[in-house]
This record gives C-alpha cells, sequence and structure tokens, in this order.
C-alpha cells in the first residue's frame, strides 16, 4: 500500500490486553518486537495508541505506553484525547517528552451520560450534547451504504457542531 500511495503509513495498533498491567506492558512489547522484524520502516510507522480503562479492561494508558515508546527508536505514540478525557476529565495530559514522538491524534465523542456509555458516535445523533467533542468515529455508526456516504454522513456531523460555535 505505501508503494501504491507513494508515501509511509502510520499503523495505529492498541496494547495487548491481559490478567494484568505487567503482563499486558511485557506482551505488547513482545508484539511490537515482533512487528518491527516484519515492517519496513521506510514505509511503514508504528504507532501504539494510549488507551483507557473501559468496560472493566485495565488498559495500557498513556503513562503506561511512554516507556514502551520512549525506549524503542521505531515506534511512537497515537494521542487519543478522548481516551484521556474519560480516565482524567482533562484532554491535555501529556508531557513535554511524549509530544514529539506523537504522529497523529484521535478525535472522538466520550461522555456516558449523553452517549450511554459509548463514543465514537456521530455528534449530531446526540441530542442537547454539551460535553467534550473529540472527532473520530467508527463509520459503522454512520448513515450510508458506501464508504463515500458515511463519509459524507461523518462531515455533516463536523458541519453540526460548526453551526453550534458560531453561537
Amino acid at each position: 500500500l505505501s508503494d501504491m500511495l507513494g508515501y509511509k503509513i502510520n499503523v495505529v495498533l492498541h496494547s495487548i490486553n491481559s490478567d494484568n498491567k505487567e503482563d499486558s506492558i511485557r506482551k505488547t512489547i513482545d508484539y511490537l518486537e515482533e512487528l518491527e522484524d516484519r515492517i519496513d520502516n521506510n514505509k511503514c510507522v508504528i504507532s501504539l495508541e494510549n488507551l483507557n480503562d473501559d468496560f472493566g479492561f485495565d488498559r495500557l494508558n498513556l503513562n503506561d505506553i511512554k516507556p514502551i515508546v520512549m525506549n524503542n527508536e521505531n515506534i511512537y505514540c497515537t494521542y487519543d484525547v478522548g481516551h484521556v478525557y474519560a480516565d482524567y476529565d482533562n484532554a491535555i495530559n501529556v508531557d513535554k517528552e511524549m509530544i514529539e514522538l506523537i504522529t497523529n491524534v484521535h478525535i472522538h465523542t466520550h461522555n456516558n451520560v449523553y452517549s450511554n456509555g459509548f463514543d465514537h458516535k456521530p455528534i449530531y445523533k446526540i441530542n442537547k450534547y454539551d460535553g467534550p467533542i473529540v472527532f473520530e468515529y467508527d463509520l459503522y455508526a454512520c448513515n450510508g451504504e458506501k464508504l463515500t456516504d458515511k463519509i459524507i454522513d461523518y462531515a455533516k456531523s463536523i458541519d453540526f457542531v460548526a453551526e453550534r460555535l458560531k453561537d
């Protein structure tokens, strides 16, 4: 795919969940090392996404993945604003060392009250929403038969937000 597009591809990965945090960290490091042996770093960038505790799972957050990213020159960070907000009620919780290693940012909705415990919903489908706005959608939740239709539906939700920002 990188050859066809003519540029490096950023692949975002979640950490491995296990019985406890230490085991999750170890398994994630092993997983990333195996992937590194198989990829061409000139064609692919691996970014480990910070997760939040979800549905009873103690997943690796920004502080947990920091040593993994900082100790590996070929692993970067995908900063998920919604996941940080879900854990800390603060979307800006990243230190200066990590900022240089962020290769992309995920932005999506998150609010247990307005989204019935789920996030990544198109914002215009949530009535009277006044919580944080973080754009990253599950396209399966968007309307449309074709991917193009789903993306247009996604764009409508951005228009929905923009119209309210004018007020």
